[in-house]
């Protein structure tokens, strides 16, 4: 829904921009209803566009002229259209933002009630200032060594005192987009992989739970022989 508003308020831009496009200015800045000329047919001054509209005898006009009086008359039937367009384009945008505002207002009640709030790491991209607005606490991030740098700075506010990092170091970095992007501005790291390679203090797991130890120790290139718990050696 909220991508959706977001489209809609692109629409919306990109509509009036369009409307914006096919007028022209005048001596004072304000806009002159006239069709955008092609195929190098040049503009009329205000002096040329009052003679050319008075011309009776259209059959003596060369081609050019003939083009710009058919602008010129396009122009003059599409110019109430044109108005109400662009103030519709401004409703809209309007609604869709009031829209927008609703949507966020109603997740913020619902969320601000909640103990515990999860959110995948692209929805933090689009959500961060409603996340900003539930002044998490404590933020814990699972899979942080895949999770980019600026999703996690996002999701801190002001009020958090504590953050939780969990990954995997032997994994692969995030990647972007752009790749050229993200290896000539360093995006292409994480928060976790970074703390770690500062040397940061850190804790590692040492009991696994999940696999067998016939399985498990196949891992041992990569990770120091973990010791195996109860629950996975029953398995």
């Amino acid at each position: 829904q909220a991508g959706g508003a977001g489209e809609g308020v692109l629409l919306a831009a990109e509509e009036e921009r369009l409307v914006e496009d096919t007028c022209r200015l005048d001596a004072e800045g304000e806009h002159v209803p006239l069709a955008r000329g092609g195929g190098g047919v040049p503009w009329l001054d205000a002096a040329a566009e009052e003679a050319l509209a008075e011309e009776d005898e259209l059959w003596g006009l060369d081609p050019t002229a003939r083009e710009q009086l058919c602008r010129l008359w396009m122009a003059k039937l599409q110019e109430p259209l044109h108005a109400e367009l662009a103030q519709l384009c401004d409703e809209h945008e309007k609604l869709v933002k009031d829209k927008s505002h609703l949507e966020r207002s109603l997740q913020h009640d619902v969320l601000g009630k909640a103990a515990l709030v999860g959110i995948t790491a692209p929805a933090l991209g689009k959500l961060a200032s409603l996340v900003g607005a539930l002044e998490p606490d404590v933020v814990l991030v699972d899979d942080a060594s895949e999770v980019l740098e600026s999703h996690v700075l996002v999701s801190l506010a002001p009020t958090t005192r504590h953050l939780i990092l969990v990954g995997d170091g032997a994994v692969p970095r995030p990647g972007t987009p752009s790749h050229r992007l993200g290896r000539q501005f360093r995006l292409e790291a994480s928060m976790f992989g970074r703390l770690l390679a500062r040397g940061v203090q850190h804790a590692a797991l040492t009991t696994q739970r999940r696999s067998p130890p016939h399985l498990s120790h196949l891992l041992a290139s990569l990770y120091p022989p973990p010791r195996d718990a109860a629950a996975a050696s029953a398995v």
